[in-house]
């Protein structure tokens, strides 16, 4: 609780995406793009910054000064040394905070038809998914010189408290994805702005890691888009989250596992720590991949994911400067790309998770009429 004094003192601050020599004109531009992604009023925008994050229900403008009313008695704050929600009760806050954003529509699920198109040369049960409601979505445009530049915002800094979950210390916040397919599609986004295209580093898998293991079984799935052919849609660094099985129908939670888990077998490699972080491939992918197991979970932690991960991206990175990667507690595979779409299906990390998103009746015909695996191997590396 802070005393009025204090609150003023604090709005005088730096806040994210707000300097002190920012005019009021540009403060009501923050809490006019506020309105657009929450569809809320300019007057109840959220702002944060390195110390302290908190709700203003009402703002006035008087000249050049930013005046905050208060009509609520309750403060949302949070200092930078928030308590670290323990991972038996970190899925209870996702569970929360989904109820919440639903409640509050602040959340918007893409309804979708699954379909299960089994490969035939490797067994694997794709998961398609088809929505109507994505058809009308403009394609991308490859002449950008003759759009005009439009001014990059970024939903993540400040993030909408609507879609917040906990904060993930020291450096990443979990938050709901705005626009989901499935129930929980989870965000873990960097407090501070990072480079999508920069390498996933030490504290973002000790996140990631903390995350997954809080997903009730058969678990989750995590995956991240970098580069211009990987799918990636934001700038700013984050890492997504999914449950497990993608489809209830499929035999597998995840459906590379079986290929996955069989290739590591047949080269006398297994779950114990032993095994861990060595690198192989499944033969029967003509893609280019390279896969590790992770060994028992209660032996892993961040830094050998960062270190397992470092070796794999050299391999990738021969190719592109794109890649995938797809991961869950028991492996990581990781995909380099030289495409983001093949005719008129785009792609992102998850296609190479076993399931496919296309937006309209024509996609999916075109993917039942080339194969899900022969569309992955379009917009990948062969061997």
């Amino acid at each position: 609780r802070m005393s009025y004094t204090s609150l003023l003192a604090t709005s005088r601050r730096t806040f994210i995406g707000i300097s002190n020599q920012q005019t009021p004109s540009k403060i009501r531009s923050v809490a006019k793009r506020s309105q657009i992604q929450r569809n809320i009023s300019p007057k109840n925008c959220f702002y944060q910054n390195s110390r302290l994050s908190y709700s203003f229900r009402k703002y006035s403008f008087r000249g050049l000064k930013f005046v905050p009313q208060i009509i609520s008695q309750k403060l949302n704050v949070q200092t930078s040394t928030t308590e670290m929600v323990s991972t038996d009760l970190l899925w209870e806050k996702v569970l929360q905070a989904n109820e919440r954003a639903q409640n509050l529509g602040a959340v918007y699920s893409i309804e979708t038809k699954p379909e299960i198109i089994t490969d035939a040369s490797t067994g694997v049960q794709f998961v398609v998914r088809v929505s109507t409601a994505l058809k009308d979505k403009p394609k991308k445009v490859t002449a950008k010189a003759e759009l005009p530049k439009k001014e990059w915002l970024n939903p993540f800094l400040p993030y909408d408290e609507d879609l917040f979950v906990c904060q993930l210390p020291p450096s990443h916040v979990l938050l709901l994805n705005k626009f989901n397919v499935v129930d929980h599609h989870l965000l873990v986004v960097t407090s501070e702005f990072e480079q999508q295209t920069d390498p996933i580093n030490e504290r973002d898998f000790a996140a990631v890691w903390r995350v997954l293991a809080a997903f009730p079984e058969p678990g989750g799935l995590a995956f991240y888009n970098c580069g211009d052919a990987s799918g990636h849609s934001q700038p700013h660094k984050h890492v997504q989250l999914v449950p497990l099985p993608f489809d209830p129908q499929t035999q597998a939670p995840a459906p590379f596992h079986p290929l996955i888990m069989k290739a590591a077998a047949d080269l006398g490699l297994d779950e114990e720590v032993e095994s861990s972080g060595i690198q192989f491939r499944v033969p029967s992918l003509k893609f280019k991949h390279t896969c590790c197991l992770l060994g028992p979970p209660d032996k892993v932690d961040a830094s050998k994911l960062e270190r397992w991960f470092a070796s794999m991206l050299e391999s990738v990175r021969t190719d592109s400067d794109s890649w995938n990667l797809v991961m869950t507690r028991d492996w990581i595979m990781m995909v380099p790309r030289l495409s983001e779409r093949s005719g008129d299906v785009a792609l992102n990390a998850l296609g190479y998770a076993g399931t496919l998103l296309v937006r309209s009746k024509t996609e999916m015909n075109q993917v039942k009429e080339r194969g899900p695996m022969t569309i992955l191997e379009e917009v990948g590396k062969e061997f």
